[in-house]
């Protein structure tokens, strides 16, 4: 009997190590999800893993402190020493009443090549240069009406503006948006309201007659309403922090990636597409709720399936979108050797917009086009969306 016993256990040591020798040593993944960031990071030491990233998020389901997620599928098998990124909740997101926070897209860090790849487009698109960017995050959508009325009619409560039915909306002595006669937001009874048209709900339509600076005020009476401090000073206009965790405009860089950049492929328009087709993307006068009136917007994300490379819809057509960066036409030829996280030249007299819009021809939706404008532009194709 002794002797069968050493016979199983020797077959069963041989069936062990031929085992590890065809799996090259493999290790099982622990599932450390929901447990705190410590004790996870022990799991995977103990499991010969190497944890070598860790990414904060907010969550309502998961305690501040633990694991949302990793990036190595639990229970498979890996190669000892391989890397594992996690994810760790903060917490939930500071509430804001009425006001949602904004859907955004995860853009990972990463170098593309800004700039007119074709030789199609305007001298300011060249030389095309190298970019490297830092992981950031950029609105899925274009900002809509309701939600800018939403931020407009908190800042009201807090003092920020006084409410009147002017023509425009004045803070700090500029426009920041036109109201009334062929814009989609009015004042009314007290309040910022969206009115239909046609019948119509616009509240889903992407806000425009917003100047550069409405757009800036918006992002930090967002990023106020929702407890995250702001990158703005609102008294001069400057960007104080573009890391302090509120909301803001995207660079030239960063928007140019997320709606052109696919693994190596420049896509020339915001759709993921070298083409357009009025039935893919709103652009000249392409009216797809066949409205009576301008502007000729249709609802953020309307064109199902025509997203860029970052998951973001409409960055061809539909409204162009203003971005943080001052204009310089020879600013890409001092960009010619790379540049890291680039916010545009250091000064200037025009704002920069992006994308194209609902009347535009397609020559002016395309990814690498540059678009210059006074701050104070505030027209009925003339919108934004937000960055973190």
């Amino acid at each position: 009997m002794r002797h069968r016993r050493i016979g199983r256990y020797m077959a069963v040591m041989v069936m062990v190590v031929a085992t590890m020798l065809l799996n090259g040593c493999q290790r099982r993944v622990p599932d450390v999800t929901g447990r705190p960031q410590d004790v996870a990071e022990t799991r995977l030491a103990r499991a010969g893993l190497c944890v070598t990233t860790i990414t904060s998020a907010y969550s309502d389901t998961v305690a501040p402190g633990a694991v949302i997620s990793q990036s190595v599928v639990a229970r498979s098998r890996v190669a000892q020493g391989t890397e594992i990124f996690l994810t760790v909740s903060v917490g939930p997101e500071p509430g804001a009443g009425d006001i949602a926070a904004p859907s955004l897209q995860a853009v990972a860090a990463g170098t593309f090549a800004m700039g007119d790849h074709w030789d199609i487009g305007a001298d300011d698109e060249q030389p095309v240069h190298d970019v490297t960017l830092s992981p950031y995050e950029i609105a899925t959508y274009e900002c809509t009406n309701s939600e800018y009325a939403a931020v407009m009619n908190w800042a009201l409560d807090q003092g920020y503006l006084s409410g009147d039915s002017d023509a425009s909306v004045r803070y700090n002595g500029v426009a920041v948006l036109n109201l009334g006669d062929g814009y989609p937001i009015e004042y009314a009874d007290g309040a910022y309201t969206v009115p239909t048209r046609d019948g119509t709900s616009m509240d889903d339509h992407p806000v425009v007659g917003v100047s550069w600076y409405g757009a800036v005020a918006y992002c930090n009476w967002l990023s106020e309403a929702r407890g995250l401090e702001p990158c703005y000073d609102l008294s001069d206009w400057s960007l104080v922090d573009a890391d302090a965790g509120g909301y803001r405009l995207p660079t030239e860089a960063e928007w140019e990636c997320a709606a052109a950049w696919d693994n190596g492929t420049c896509w020339r328009y915001g759709n993921s597409s070298d083409t357009l087709s009025q039935g893919a993307v709103n652009y000249f006068s392409a009216n797809p709720l066949e409205l009576t009136a301008e502007p000729y917007t249709s609802p953020v994300g309307y064109y199902s399936g025509q997203a860029s490379p970052a998951g973001c819809y409409d960055m061809s057509g539909n409204a162009y979108e203003w971005v943080f960066d001052w204009y310089a036409a020879d600013y890409y030829t001092t960009c010619s050797d790379g540049v890291i996280d680039p916010f545009g030249p250091a000064a200037g007299t025009l704002r920069m917009m992006r994308g194209g819009s609902w009347r535009i021809f397609p020559n002016g939706c395309r990814t690498t086009l540059r678009q210059d404008r006074s701050a104070t532009y505030a027209y009925n194709y003339v919108g934004f969306r937000v960055a973190r």
